[in-house]
């Protein structure tokens, strides 16, 4: 069975747990293959690595598709799938990682903070870098600053891309994950009529 997810929402951490539960709910109904199609400006820099981590690890066989932009932490979604596909007129945006300073804080607390974004960065570029086969001496400079900015020539050259092409591959059936602003996260199913939303959403029956 070949399941087909497309993901048009911020990568954070409510949407990774709405995939996550699909994901599981995948793996129950005895689903082989999986195409994660990404339309994203991505978002917090663990919620994409916690995709990229669990599409490493997961049975399934994983493609990825990039949909219309995939930028920042949603680069880490993309890069879990085997395969992976650019649609035409898809743009991508590899850069480095930041943080919101609301407070004060000690001298030791931002310290710590640098660490942190020191360690954040080290990982983005690793996996992008076994992604693509580049060196970290390639990958970091691309990354550093405002970041750099791609197209399918440009992404697929890198090695960010397998192929680019005009067709999403086709699937028995696909579930919608989409988020709004700061709204739910709203999941719909072609196998069923209803949809549901994060927090609370009931479960969809697998009978």
């Amino acid at each position: 069975m070949h399941a087909r997810i497309t993901l048009l929402a911020p990568i954070n951490d409510a949407v990774f747990q709405e995939f996550a539960k699909q994901h599981i709910l995948l793996l129950r109904d005895g689903a082989k293959e999986l195409t994660l199609v990404i339309s994203s400006e991505g978002g917090k820099n663990h919620a994409g690595r916690q995709f990229y981590s669990l599409l490493q690890a997961s049975p399934l066989d994983v493609q990825t598709v990039a949909m219309g932009r995939v930028e920042s932490s949603a680069i880490n979604a993309l890069c879990a799938g085997k395969r992976r596909i650019g649609l035409p007129g898809t743009t991508y945006l590899i850069h480095d990682v930041d943080f919101t300073l609301n407070g004060s804080f000690t001298r030791a607390q931002m310290i710590e903070k640098v660490r942190i974004m020191e360690v954040d960065f080290a990982r983005n570029v690793e996996i992008i870098s076994v992604t693509t086969g580049k060196s970290a001496g390639v990958i970091s400079p691309m990354m550093s600053g405002a970041g750099t900015s791609m197209d399918n020539s440009a992404a697929a050259e890198l090695g960010l891309l397998t192929e680019i092409s005009a067709s999403i591959p086709t699937a028995d059936f696909e579930i919608l994950i989409s988020q709004n602003g700061q709204g739910p996260v709203v999941v719909q199913d072609s196998r069923y009529q209803n949809q549901f939303s994060m927090p609370g959403g009931p479960m969809p029956s697998r009978k």
